[in-house]
């Protein structure tokens, strides 16, 4: 039985199939793909937005989009499972509102974080209103979200990065 939840960016699962770009260390590898098999244990609940049709998701679609679920990577083998497990998942509606959502923080600081993005933190926030559960969103590699993720604080969403940033690293 999961004991909290969290929302899962789709990096943390191209990073645990060995993505090898630059930022990418091996730790961050590891620690990508042991988060995964920790959802797979149960250990925690997958939060992502949609109703009870997996196509009416845009983490599902983002994740299919970046991942073959034919594939054989560790990515792949977890979009499979949790394709196949949706009693694991919880699922929350959230309303596109143009290229954002309803549900993302009207802040004029957020302007420039990417719409693409918005979906993470408007999750987050929706699963806050309707269950009074608060998932952290995990990141792993895209470093653009720490300049954000104080601002986010303030509007209840938390942000949990897997891998250390190799640009601030032993500062």
């Amino acid at each position: 039985m999961a004991t909290n939840s969290r929302i899962l960016d789709t990096n943390v699962l191209i990073n645990a199939n060995g993505d090898q770009s630059p930022q990418t260390s091996a730790e961050c590898k590891m620690a990508c793909l042991k988060l995964l098999m920790s959802a797979m244990a149960s250990d925690y609940q997958i939060v992502i937005d949609g109703g009870k049709d997996p196509d009416g998701s845009h983490i599902l679609t983002e994740y299919r989009h970046k991942l073959s679920d034919a594939g054989g990577g560790f990515g792949e083998m977890f979009l499979r499972w949790l394709l196949q497990n949706w009693q694991n998942l919880m699922l929350v509606p959230i309303t596109p509102m143009g290229d954002s959502y309803d549900e993302f923080p009207q802040d004029k600081r957020l302007k420039n974080f990417d719409p693409r993005d918005h979906k993470w933190i408007a999750t987050a926030k929706c699963c806050h209103m309707y269950n009074d559960i608060q998932p952290d969103v995990i990141q792993s590699a895209d470093y653009k979200w720490e300049t954000y993720a104080p601002i986010f604080t303030e509007h209840g969403v938390n942000i949990v990065f897997v891998c250390p940033n190799p640009a601030t690293k032993g500062i």
